[in-house]
């Protein structure tokens, strides 16, 4: 049925039930709207009304007097906080007018998520006096914080309207029309809302959250299934209210773009925890291959197999694990910044997220010790950092400490690492190829920088990422030169036997990026004053002015000898 704005909330209220997903709309969604309501006043001159989209609703089961939103959430929510915006603006008569929308015997005419509704009811409070900012501290969950985001451009675009404007802008608002399509069975309704959420975006275009899909499909199964109104349904809601908080905090750590890679989402930590432990009665869900999505798909395939009587059980302990796995992932996170082991080995060397299944596994388990995370490392290099990329290896070392613990996982990664390499062969790679090598900088440090504590570490990172390059001792334009005379100073035969060493590890130290840039094609002398101003011991004490092929061969040579004796030690075969 057609209906206005003004009609939807003239009399009853409305409430978002738990299964929905978080707000989502950003600013930008906003301004579409806006941009639809401005398009609306040239239609409303003209006599015309102007359509903005469909509402599912039904009623709620525990208040007849609300309606349960199924489809639509975004878009109402926002609609109710520009008019409380609007509202605020009029002179105190229209003002009582228009709150009629708003409020019903004190209480906001839109309920939104319990968890969120006490902060959604202060952030408009404060919207009324123009002062939202202190709200921002209390906005713990993305959704909070999109909700703080869009009311503050609900602000902006308010704040420079007259009161003529904001009279005709609330008018245009409440004839703007929806078509509100009314599901009476509860069930029902709860399938039609996983229905439209198996759609990937909603009505503007903002894509669903993995999170807020699995939420909703989850609940789905306790109501349809299980009795979920005997309790499952809140232990459900709880647990992922308690996975968006978690979640939000991931997002905003300062390390999760060196950890995570440039493209991390919550759809990430679904997949490595699906690939984490076996749950009864079901397959197990992980593949290294798999998407996302195709992970999200396995989950509901297996859900439809699942006995009824089992079902329960299997949602408690699947959503229970599920935000433990979240919450290790950001302890993991949180470690970088008070363990100077977790800060190497996730920062520096940026282990490979394939591990993640066994390493955050461990985590949860309080097994996770500095030896167990260096021996990640040491793995990571042989099965990714070297010359293969052992992508099934490194995921399903899970099945080894599924079946026989943490000793069995240990053992397992060594003997992966034993069976792929032969110890010199290795060595002698990772000198040669020191320069394309991205572990150069681990080794570098694991090698020459034992005495650096946290504290010197930390300074290493003067904003979000690890910030050393390869500085070249000899510099590379030295063969560009054609200068014989300084090459052969330097103990080389000529260019061509400078070049068989110049790449080597010998020929490098790991240097801060802006010290780097400094030392660029300087001389050997030039650079002794910049490598003096290194955090780093070793670079401080490097004697530059003293450096030749000599020293190169020998800085090859003992490291050659370091990784195959201390270093790889655990790979060798005896």
């Amino acid at each position: 049925m057609k209906t206005t704005i003004k009609e939807i909330f003239q009399e009853e209220g409305y409430s978002i039930p738990n299964y929905q997903r978080d707000y989502a709309w950003k600013d930008k969604n906003f301004w579409d709207l806006w941009e639809d309501l401005e398009e609306a006043i040239e239609y409303n001159k003209k006599g015309y009304g102007h359509f903005i989209g469909t509402m599912i609703v039904s009623k709620n089961e525990d208040n007849k007097k609300l309606y349960d939103i199924i489809d639509g959430q975004q878009r109402t929510t926002t609609i109710f906080m520009l008019l409380h915006v609007l509202a605020s603006k009029q002179n105190e008569k229209d003002k009582q007018e228009t709150r009629k929308y708003l409020y019903q015997k004190g209480e906001l005419k839109l309920e939104v998520a319990p968890q969120k509704q006490s902060f959604f009811k202060t952030l408009l409070e404060a919207a009324e006096k123009e002062n939202i900012g202190h709200c921002e501290k209390d906005a713990d969950t993305e959704g909070k914080q999109n909700l703080f985001e869009v009311l503050k451009a609900i602000l902006d675009k308010v704040s420079k309207l007259s009161e003529e404007e904001v009279n005709e802008r609330l008018e245009v608002l409440l004839k703007m029309v929806l078509m509100r399509l009314e599901e009476p069975d509860p069930g029902r309704a709860i399938r039609t809302f996983q229905s439209v959420n198996d759609r990937s975006v909603n009505d503007r275009g903002v894509s669903l959250l993995l999170l807020d899909k699995l939420k909703s499909l989850l609940i789905y199964y306790s109501n349809t299934f299980c009795d979920g109104k005997s309790g499952l349904d809140q232990f459900i809601n709880d647990h992922f209210g308690e996975i968006f908080k978690i979640f939000a905090k991931i997002k905003k750590s300062n390390h999760i773009s060196s950890v995570g890679g440039p493209n991390f989402d919550e759809g990430d930590i679904f997949r490595y925890h699906a690939g984490s432990q076996r749950f009864d009665g079901i397959e197990f869900l992980g593949h290294y291959e798999a998407s996302t999505d195709k992970t999200y798909e396995k989950l509901k395939a297996e859900l439809k197999k699942i006995k009824k009587s089992k079902l329960e059980s299997f949602i408690q302990s699947y959503v229970s694990d599920l935000k433990n796995f979240y919450q290790a992932f950001l302890d993991l996170l949180s470690e970088i910044d008070t363990n100077p082991i977790t800060l190497k080995v996730m920062l520096i060397n940026r282990i490979n997220p394939l591990f993640f299944n066994s390493l955050i596994r461990l985590k949860i388990n309080n097994e996770l010790d500095d030896e167990t995370l260096k021996l990640f490392a040491k793995t990571d290099i042989v099965l990714f950092k070297t010359t293969r990329k052992m992508k099934a290896a490194a995921y399903n070392l899970i099945n080894a400490y599924l079946k026989k613990g943490k000793e069995g996982l240990k053992s397992e990664m060594i003997a992966q690492c034993r069976n792929n390499i032969k110890l010199d062969s290795l060595a002698s790679w990772h000198v040669n190829n020191a320069s394309n090598s991205s572990c150069f900088h681990y080794v570098f440090f694991e090698k020459n920088c034992q005495e650096m504590g946290l504290a010197d570490l930390k300074k290493l990172i003067p904003g979000k990422q690890f910030s050393q390059e390869k500085e070249h001792i000899i510099p590379i334009n030295l063969l560009e030169l054609d200068n014989e005379i300084e090459i052969q100073k330097l103990g080389f035969e000529d260019e061509k036997d400078l070049e068989a060493y110049i790449y080597t590890y010998g020929n490098l130290i790991s240097l801060e990026q802006p010290l780097n840039s400094k030392a660029s094609d300087k001389d050997l002398y030039g650079k002794d004053e910049i490598y003096k101003e290194s955090r780093i011991p070793f670079n401080r004490r490097f004697n530059v002015k003293g450096f030749n092929k000599k020293v190169l061969i020998e800085r090859n040579n003992a490291m050659r000898e370091w990784l195959i004796d201390t270093f790889f030690k655990d790979f060798a075969t005896h």
